[in-house]
């Protein structure tokens, strides 16, 4: 029988909705013995370590062996970036006539959750992502909105944005509307349960129930990861920092992009291969699925 990449992500979805309430419950355990006192940036850190017996090692031992029985093999890793790139928000679009800063300089973002799915040659065949601004609580009076003015007009107003750091000089359009929704989040990691909310849909829910769309396709753009088709606004960011982190390993030191990432990762018989560090970029959170009946 000929099977299909549309066909098999749709089988694997199929199989998260079997099993919501395990999903879930493992997501939002996974940080219960993380040391939420301390900053924003140190939070995310000891989550991708696994400090305390937490983070993405509980992932890893309750949520991918899930779909291992039905031949998809799921892994969490992440790398962990010493300093965010800066910004200028912009009001206008890229190559616009007329363009204006909005606010200062910001951090583009604290984390970078994206999904990798794999045919059983381990090439990619779908991607997306949710770039989130980490906040310890939500701006005083709401339940979903952060009190950084500058960051807030970055993920829920700016047309585009200028590198000040990173890739200097450089511009980038944002997403707009629906794709705005569920690209750009904002992740409050101050007190149990973590939570998240999209920035300009607000509705808050725990991280558990963030991750379990996200691994639905309800939640997170997709990108284009090469340059084949051109650069289309999300996916010419999300290529951007991709190619940042991957300078993480040996290999993405050479080629910059999130084949090399993925590569270092993908090694599905080894559990505690599953972080790295590094200076520059914003961190990333991989989940990463190889559907190993899936032809190249």
């Amino acid at each position: 029988m000929h099977v299909t990449l549309s066909q098999q992500i749709s089988n694997f979805k199929s199989l998260v909705a079997n099993n919501v309430n395990a999903i879930r419950l493992a997501a939002n355990h996974s940080w219960c013995h993380i040391n939420l006192n301390q900053r924003e940036p140190s939070i995310i850190h000891d989550y991708f370590i696994g400090k305390n017996g937490s983070g993405i090692p509980i992932l890893n031992q309750f949520i991918a062996p899930l779909f291992l029985p039905d031949g998809y093999e799921v892994k969490f890793a992440g790398v962990f970036c010493h300093g965010h790139p800066q910004v200028t928000p912009m009001q206008g679009q890229v190559h616009a006539n007329t363009r204006s800063r909005m606010v200062s300089d910001c951090e583009l973002g604290d984390l970078h959750l994206v999904f990798a799915f794999l045919d059983q040659q381990k090439n990619l065949r779908n991607q997306r992502a949710i770039l989130f601004q980490a906040k310890k609580k939500p701006k005083k009076g709401t339940l979903d909105r952060i009190d950084n003015d500058n960051q807030a007009c970055l993920y829920e107003r700016a047309d585009s944005f200028d590198y000040t750091t990173l890739l200097a000089g450089q511009s980038r359009n944002m997403p707009i509307g629906r794709a705005r929704e569920k690209a750009l989040h904002y992740l409050f990691c101050g007190k149990h349960p973590v939570t998240t909310s999209s920035a300009t849909a607000p509705a808050r829910m725990d991280f558990g129930e963030l991750l379990l769309r996200f691994m639905l396709d309800s939640e997170g753009l997709f990108f284009e990861p090469s340059t084949a088709n051109g650069y289309r606004r999300w996916s010419h960011i999300n290529r951007d920092l991709l190619g940042e982190v991957s300078k993480a390993t040996a290999q993405g030191a050479r080629r910059g992009d999130i084949s090399s990432l993925l590569s270092h990762f993908n090694d599905f018989t080894d559990p505690t291969e599953f972080f790295l560090s590094k200076d520059g970029g914003v961190s990333t959170l991989l989940v990463i699925v190889k559907d190993t009946k899936l032809p190249a």
